[in-house]
């Protein structure tokens, strides 16, 4: 199931309640007890390895919005999504623009397909490395945040970066369905 806006928010800060809510719980049962045994800890353990999991991925989704809005087109060299590269100062003006203005997304296992790199070069040397891919179920583009080993750290939803990246010339990835046969990215 695919969330944006404000439902992403809200299944975000419930994903977090609900593990605030077990480690409480967990720590409660031992308190209680007035000692703790084996099963008790375990509990207590999963319960706190749970939490901090959906808070790392929770501020590293924070952290995303922020670096995205603030964006500076000015300081923005150049773009390159795939193999293309966007240069033209006006271009990469309305792209910026556009990252400013993120969507909160919460994105389900085939709701997205192949993954391109989008790089964001910097005037001062700097750079900002994402993957963006089609979004299946709806027109949009995903940007992805992901550490260097690999792990996702956020996703955004942009519905107008299709319609620039088509009108500069770039086009993502086809979508396929999960048998692996083309599809149609919007219904």
């Amino acid at each position: 199931m695919y969330e944006y806006g404000t439902p992403a928010i809200v299944m975000d800060v419930i994903m977090l309640a609900i593990g605030l809510f077990l480690f409480i719980g967990c720590l409660g049962l031992i308190v209680r007890k007035r000692g703790s045994r084996l099963p008790d800890l375990v509990g207590l353990g999963i319960s706190l390895m749970f939490l901090l999991a959906i808070s790392n991925l929770f501020l590293h989704e924070i952290r995303l919005h922020s670096d995205l809005g603030r964006l500076r087109a000015e300081s923005v060299d150049r773009i390159e999504v795939g193999s293309r590269m966007v240069s033209d100062q006006q271009r990469v003006a309305e792209i910026v623009a556009i990252l400013k203005r993120p969507e909160w997304f919460n994105k389900g296992r085939f709701d997205t397909e192949e993954r391109v790199p989008f790089i964001i070069r910097f005037k001062d040397g700097g750079r900002r490395e994402y993957r963006v891919t089609s979004y299946r179920r709806g027109v949009g583009v995903v940007l992805e945040s992901v550490s260097p080993s690999g792990w996702n750290y956020g996703q955004v939803l942009y519905p107008e970066l299709t319609a620039v990246l088509q009108g500069l010339g770039i086009t993502l990835p086809p979508c396929l369905t999960p048998q692996g046969k083309p599809g149609h990215c919007a219904p």
